[in-house]
């Protein structure tokens, strides 16, 4: 059930969408996937999944609140993903989920949405290796259908990605 539920909402995630709807359509996401990663035992995925519910909840109001738009907002979070990896360590395989989901912090930070997707690869790539060690073949399927969309979606707007990188290093 939660499985279906979470392939749903990457299907609508990853269609052309506007910054908000990939946002609302990521934080319903990592909240199945905390409950998910939760069942499977990887205790470390299950809390950065609930703590991406928070952060993309702040993130929404990038740009509408003044102090939610400082570019202190995506450091509290990593450093929150830093203090959950550690409390809820279990092995090496916490280090990937920190890693993913503090990538994560600075794909959903940027404003375009072109810039999002093609971090999002990368997220993907350390997500899915995360899935294969714990065994979660829904999270493999997944992580794959998000990655395949982000890079063709990536291409296919490689011209508007060649412009963004330009204006956003």
């Amino acid at each position: 059930m939660v499985a279906c539920a979470i392939l749903v909402m990457l299907w609508c995630g990853l269609n052309k969408v506007k910054r908000e709807t990939i946002m609302l359509c990521n934080a319903v996401i990592n909240g199945l996937w905390g409950i998910h990663f939760l069942l499977l035992g990887a205790v470390t995925g299950a809390f950065c999944g609930m703590v991406c519910v928070a952060m993309v909840l702040t993130f929404i109001f990038k740009g509408k609140v003044k102090l939610l738009s400082s570019n202190w907002v995506p450091m509290v979070f990593i450093l929150i993903y830093i203090i959950t990896g550690i409390v809820t360590w279990q092995n090496a395989f916490s280090l990937i989920a920190i890693a993913a989901n503090s990538l994560l912090v600075i794909a959903l930070w940027l404003s375009k949405e072109i810039s999002i997707k093609f971090t999002c690869i990368f997220v993907g790539i350390l997500m899915l290796i995360y899935n294969m060690l714990f065994f979660s073949l829904i999270g493999v399927i997944g992580q794959a259908i998000s990655m395949s969309a982000n890079i063709t979606y990536t291409v296919k707007h490689f011209d508007e990605l060649k412009k963004v990188l330009k204006i956003e290093k």
